[in-house]
């Protein structure tokens, strides 16, 4: 599944005016740090509380968001030259009976490989195949410097219950955009 950083964004500055029924609760695009990571959150709990869907869908979207956030707070490369350009991104949003959160960092591209590896990994498991790896990641991983054992983008899988569309958009030798969907149906 692949989903191009330019054509996200020409997505998103059209989305309210295509009619096709969705919605933008939340649209962040700056650098993304410990500094400022609790104000993103809080506004974000702020406008997934004020919907008037079910508290297990509100609390799933805030998850996953969060799983998101931290996977561009740990991963990301929010200190180079390069990520002036092009900030990290947060979206939320809904399409017909669905949610969908959109998230996209700049990263090293000598990762972009390991990284595309480990997402089609996680895409082809099923529920019990996800399962299976999450505690196998979970006994067999240490936790790395950054603090995690790569339980984020597995979690992101099992909470929203699809598959995790990405893409990589090289930007020059060293660096890479990352652009992840994940989406889930209201009523899941």
């Amino acid at each position: 599944m692949v989903v191009n950083y330019l054509t996200l964004i020409n997505e998103l500055y059209s989305f309210d005016t295509n009619g096709n029924g969705g919605e933008l609760i939340l649209v962040y695009k700056d650098e993304i740090n410990t500094e400022n990571l609790d104000r993103i959150l809080a506004i974000t709990e702020y406008k997934i509380n004020n919907l008037t869907e079910e508290r297990s869908i509100k609390k799933k979207m805030f998850n996953v968001l969060v799983e998101a956030a931290q996977n561009i707070l740990k991963h990301g490369e929010g200190q180079s030259k390069i990520s002036d350009l092009y900030k990290s991104m947060l979206v939320i949003g809904r399409e017909g009976a669905g949610f969908f959160i959109i998230s996209g960092n700049v990263t090293k591209r000598e990762k972009a490989e390991a990284l595309k590896s480990r997402l089609n990994i996680i895409n082809d498991l099923n529920d019990v195949g996800l399962k299976q790896l999450y505690n196998k990641s979970i006994q067999e991983n240490p936790f790395s410097d950054k603090g995690g054992a790569g339980l984020g983008l597995i979690d992101i899988a099992r909470k929203t219950g699809h598959k995790i569309a990405f893409t990589f958009h090289d930007l020059d030798k060293e660096f890479t955009y990352l652009s992840m969907k994940s989406s889930f149906s209201s009523g899941q």
